[in-house]
């Protein structure tokens, strides 16, 4: 027993102790290092995706600015409207027209209306006084309700209180020609 105490500690202990530790710190430090390289690509994934979504924001705020400009006519107080319905009110077409004089915009509620055949076209005329004047044409698609944005017309800047929409060749002409299936007159401004 004295051989045993006399020999000291197991330097073999020891030394596996250490390769231990020192093994351990090695793994450390490369799950350390790995993560810290992980953590960096994500942190450029994550910088692409942030001006990604900064670009889309700067385009639907582009997007909703032109959309609000273009619009604006809507609240002007000199915007009107007007009611059109089928002659003698038994057809199921109806239609209401929102214009602006001042900007010659409008846009027309429309529903009812069959689509055409081939050569045909609905066209939509603006009376100032008596005088028929053009304000466009009506591409239906389906009898459903549709709403329509019709371009700037000069018709809208006369000041017209009456409006027809009416079956003519494809083209259109100078006055209504064909059947008029939809008529009516600028409602009165609230007092």
């Amino acid at each position: 027993m004295a051989a045993i105490a006399a020999a000291g500690p197991d330097h073999g202990l020891t030394t596996m102790f250490w390769a231990v530790g020192v093994a351990a710190s090695f793994m450390l430090a490369a799950a350390f290092g790995a993560l810290w390289f992980a953590t960096r690509a994500d942190l450029g994934s994550t910088r692409e995706n942030i001006a990604r979504l900064e670009a889309m924001v700067l385009e639907r705020d582009r997007q909703l600015s032109a959309a609000s400009q273009e619009n604006a006519w809507l609240k002007d107080p000199r915007a009107a409207v007007a009611v059109l319905s089928g002659p003698g009110g038994s057809s199921a077409a109806r239609a209401w027209l929102l214009f602006n004089p001042a900007t010659k915009q409008a846009l027309l509620w429309v529903s009812g209306l069959p689509p055409l055949p081939p050569g045909k076209a609905y066209a939509f005329w603006a009376f100032a006084g008596d005088r028929p004047l053009p304000a466009g044409t009506l591409d239906v698609k389906s009898a459903a309700a549709a709403v329509l944005s019709l371009p700037k017309q000069d018709a809208f800047a006369a000041g017209p209180t009456r409006f027809a929409v009416s079956v003519e060749a494809a083209g259109g002409g100078p006055a209504p020609g064909g059947e008029i299936v939809l008529a009516g007159e600028r409602v009165p401004p609230a007092p």
